[in-house]
């Protein structure tokens, strides 16, 4: 209740579907539950607010992920390495686009700039995506055995240390 009305005055998400957050005896529908999930996923285009970094989004992802790259290297990890991932949807989209959005860019720059090593997968999926098809590297929307061995390739690469930039 409180915590949650505290929330919608700035969270975007929370005010859009304060439901989904505070529980309704609607949520013993299932129906309900079906249509209330569209409603308060309608109009996610994370897309944009990962292409600005003055979203709220894009900072407090900045923040997460290089605390926990920090926090793992003072831990005593050799390296902490954050690996972009591709979905099947963004893939899709990029390659219909005449220009390519590269949405998830800055954050790569962003956090190669303080430190954070970053393996961008998503060129290496858009090549092989265009090469075959999105589909030929997925099952549903997870990544199949051909998407799984792309990204081994990749990652066996970066902690052999051929990873270049990032």
């Amino acid at each position: 209740g409180c915590l949650t009305g505290i929330l919608a005055e700035t969270d975007f998400w929370v005010a859009r579907a304060p439901l989904a957050y505070r529980g309704s005896a609607w949520f013993s529908s299932s129906l309900f539950r079906v249509a209330y999930a569209a409603h308060a996923n309608g109009g996610r285009e994370y897309r944009d607010y990962y292409a600005t970094p003055t979203s709220e989004p894009f900072s407090v992802t900045e923040a997460v992920l290089t605390a926990f790259a920090k926090r793992a290297l003072s831990d005593g990890a050799k390296r902490a390495v954050v690996v972009i991932l591709p979905d099947k949807t963004s893939l899709r989209q990029e390659i219909a686009r005449a220009e390519p959005s590269n949405y998830w860019v800055t954050m790569v720059h962003r956090l190669s700039a303080s430190g954070v090593e970053c393996l961008d997968l998503f060129p290496a999926f858009l090549t092989a995506a265009r090469q075959e098809s999105v589909n030929a590297f997925f099952t549903g929307t997870h990544y199949n055995a051909k998407g799984h061995a792309l990204v081994a390739t990749a990652m066996t690469g970066a902690l052999a240390g051929e990873f270049e930039g990032g």
